[in-house]
Order: C-alpha cells, then structure tokens, then sequence
C-alpha cells in the first residue's frame, strides 16, 4: 500500500529515451523493486561501475521476481540522457525533493540528518508494493567527509547485483 503522502510524488526522468513525468504509484504500486541510490553520478567512475553491474544483472533480477529496477539521486535535478547506455533497463528517479529518499530513512529508522543522506548515503533497498521491505547500506555519519564518500574503498562496499539476489532467493517476498 503506497503511503498518502507519497501518493503526489512524481519523478522526471527519461523512459525509453522520451522525457516525461511518473508518479510513485505507477512506478511502485503492486510491483517488487530494487531501488539503488548513485551519488555523483555525472562525475564518478565508481558509480558507473555500480550502475554497469546493475544494468547486466535485471535480467537474473527479473528471474528472481523482480518487475523493475530503479535508481535515484538527490543532487542532480535531471539525469542527462547521455546516460542512456545504463537506463534502457534502470529507470533514474531524481529526488530533488529527498521524498523518495526521506521514505527510505523512516521506513528503516536511520537516525541521520536527511541532508546528509542526500549526499552521501550508499544503499540498495528492495520494495513490495511500494514499502521498502529490505535495506542494505553503507553506513553514514553526520560528520561524514567528502573524501571518505567518494573512496572507492568505501563506495557501494557490499552493495552488488549479488548480495540483492542472494537475499531474493533466499527469501520469498
């Protein structure tokens, strides 16, 4: 059951390489989904990387009953189409707002400064019916530094295509 105040949150973002505006119900609602956060997106070979394992692994996703897989980012507005080698198969949601980011936190009680998160947190959640059912993350602190998140010693550390397919099937969701 998609929560009330989500009902009005809607993402702009390319689909099929056509710009246009979803909202969280139609991308969320009666669906199983691997969301996955990427910061610095636009300039960080580590997050393409990320994004590169992903993008090979919907399909034994999707054979693990999973309907879609999404990213999201709460720096960049829009991600640039150029990008469109990764989203053929990943639908990017912007999170300017932080309310797709923001549902992450409670649903998962993370105790950090939502601004931070925005920037710095590192985390794959998978969702049923639009509530987040399971959460793997890199831990952030408030004091978190700039270089440290952007290590690739740090970055995405144990969040893989995977350590999500392991847990899917393992688990009936």
């Amino acid at each position: 059951m998609i929560p009330t105040d989500l009902k009005n949150l809607s993402f702009k973002t390319y689909i099929d390489s056509q710009l246009t505006t979803v909202d969280y119900q139609s991308l969320f609602d009666n669906k199983t989904v691997v969301l996955m956060s990427v910061n610095g997106i636009l300039d960080n070979v580590t997050t393409h990387e990320h994004l590169d394992a992903f993008n090979k692994s919907v399909d034994d996703l999707k054979a693990l009953g999973v309907d879609a897989v999404y990213c999201t980012n709460c720096l960049e507005p829009m991600l640039p189409p150029y990008l469109d080698r990764f989203f053929k198969r990943i639908v990017a949601l912007p999170d300017p707002t932080l309310g797709l980011v923001n549902y992450v936190k409670e649903s998962f009680s993370v105790n950090r400064d939502i601004n931070v998160l925005a920037k710095h947190w590192q985390y794959v959640a998978v969702f049923k019916n639009g509530t987040p059912v399971k959460l793997f993350q890199n831990p952030v602190t408030d004091t978190i530094s700039w270089k440290v998140a952007k290590s690739p010693l740090f970055r995405y550390r144990n969040l893989t295509p995977k350590v999500v397919k392991d847990y899917l099937t393992h688990n009936s969701i």
